[in-house]
Order: C-alpha cells, then sequence, then structure tokens
C-alpha cells in the first residue's frame, strides 16, 4: 500500500513537471515568434514604403494610415496559433522615416491559466543628413 502510494504521487510530480515545462517553453516560442515576427513587418514595410530623400511616390504622398493597415493586416496573417492578437500601430511617420508598433497576444498555457505577453519595437530609417 505504501508503494502505491509513494508511486502514485511520484507520477503526480513527474505529470506537474512535465505540464511546468511545457508551459515555459510554450511562452518563451510565442516571444520569439513575436519578436521576429514583429522585426521582420517592420523592416518589410520600411522597406516598401520608406524612398530616403524622397516623400513622394508615384507622385503621390504615401499615406500613412494605408502603411497602418498593411502592418496590422501582415502581422495578422502572420499569427496562427490559437491565442487573442492584438496589433497597434503607435507612430507612422513615412516622411520622417519612423514606425512603432507593438503585438499583444493572450493564450492559455498548458497548466489551465491564462497569459498575456507583449512585444514592442521601433524602426528608425537610416539616411545621411542633408548638407
Amino acid at each position: 500500500m505504501k508503494n502505491t502510494v509513494l508511486g502514485i504521487i511520484g507520477c503526480l510530480i513527474a505529470v506537474y513537471t512535465a505540464m511546468l515545462s511545457l508551459s515555459v517553453y510554450n511562452v518563451c516560442v510565442r516571444r520569439n515568434q513575436m519578436e521576429k515576427a514583429l522585426s521582420s513587418v517592420l523592416q518589410c514595410a520600411m522597406d516598401s514604403y520608406y524612398k530616403p530623400n524622397m516623400y513622394i511616390v508615384d507622385k503621390e504622398t504615401v499615406d500613412n494610415y494605408e502603411v497602418k493597415k498593411a502592418i496590422i493586416s501582415d502581422l495578422e496573417e502572420r499569427f496562427t496559433a490559437d491565442g487573442e492578437m492584438d496589433a497597434m500601430v503607435y507612430v507612422c511617420d513615412m516622411q520622417k522615416g519612423i514606425i512603432s508598433a507593438g503585438v499583444e497576444e493572450e493564450f492559455d498555457l498548458p497548466i489551465g491559466i491564462t497569459k498575456k505577453i507583449s512585444c514592442k519595437k521601433i524602426i528608425l530609417a537610416d539616411q545621411p543628413m542633408e548638407e
């Protein structure tokens, strides 16, 4: 009887340790995915919409609202996990070459608790100073 109880307690500890390890791994993977996706989306948007020393593209000014929409839609396409993702663009000024965006995701861990993580990035265009 004593060995049975010890065996059951040992199994419960093993299962709890496995679930805790999966939860930590899940958070690390999602945070890494979030940072890499946000970085690549911002870099892609800067490469596509910003031209150094040119404020006019195809005889029309670059619409910051359309850049915001493109960034948010691209971020939503990249996150296919089961969590609730919210993308925000804080600053988007293509004339100055500044984009600041953030992603917030809420998801359930294997343990059963809900976790919320967020990531914010700023990208600046590198251009030489005009003399």
